[in-house]
């Protein structure tokens, strides 16, 4: 990703098949995957295709902001199918009232 060359390197790199991320437990390749179509394009690898650390890790933590955003999504939106099936009563606060309340507190 940062286009690093990979030959005549004393950095370490990971195999994209193999190198998993936490969060999810997807290989890197996965995560490259999803990006790609995200803007729109198709990766296709050819041969043994690697990463250099940094940006191992730097998927590795967009990866576990999904994972968190998605669970944080998902409980949200079960709230919200409760209240709109009526399991949850939903408090309404009328405007004027509460623009009022908030005047004598102003003062």
């Amino acid at each position: 990703m940062c286009g690093k060359p990979d030959k005549h390197s004393n950095q370490t790199f990971q195999n994209i098949e193999t190198c998993k991320v936490p969060a999810s437990g997807k290989p890197v390749q996965v995560v490259l995957q999803h990006l790609a179509h995200c803007v729109k394009t198709n990766l296709v690898f050819q041969g043994v295709a690697s990463i250099c650390l940094e940006c191992c890790d730097e998927l590795a933590e967009y990866d576990n902001l999904m994972v968190n955003l998605l669970s944080f999504q998902k409980r949200l939106t079960e709230r919200l199918r409760s209240v709109l099936s009526g399991e949850l009563k939903l408090e309404l606060i009328d405007y004027e009232e509460s623009i009022a309340e908030a005047m004598i507190v102003e003062d």
